[in-house]
């Protein structure tokens, strides 16, 4: 298998709001508790695999989830000087992901350096 070139930017830039998210998830979901209380946490819109895989920077958290996140973190501690209050707003301020064209945005760059 051919290595990808050292001058070659990979789109890892937004993986560490995985831990801001396990912060967040941590506040609202106790230790030990069972995959059915992480899943209520999402309204059941989510399952628990997905859940794990966002709060350990496996996946990236989709934009829906980093707000009803940060909805429900605000509902439960609702002193605006808070440090959850803090972390709902830096989950807020996540900006959207590229999506499926990323792939294609990084290699077209790739091929006009080249």
């Amino acid at each position: 298998m051919q290595r990808a070139p050292l001058d070659y930017r990979l789109n890892f830039t937004r993986l560490p709001v995985s831990h801001d998210f396990r912060l967040a998830l941590a506040a609202l979901v106790p230790n030990g508790s069972s995959a059915k209380a992480f899943e209520s946490v999402f309204d059941g819109k989510a399952n628990y695999d997905a859940i794990n895989g966002w709060r350990y920077g496996r996946r990236h958290a989709p934009q829906w989830a980093l707000r009803i996140l940060a909805d429900k973190l605000e509902a439960k501690h609702a002193a605006p000087y808070n440090e959850a209050c803090a972390i709902a707003q830096r989950l807020r301020a996540v900006p959207e992901r590229l999506g499926l064209k990323a792939g294609a945005r990084n290699l077209a760059a790739y091929l006009a350096r080249r």
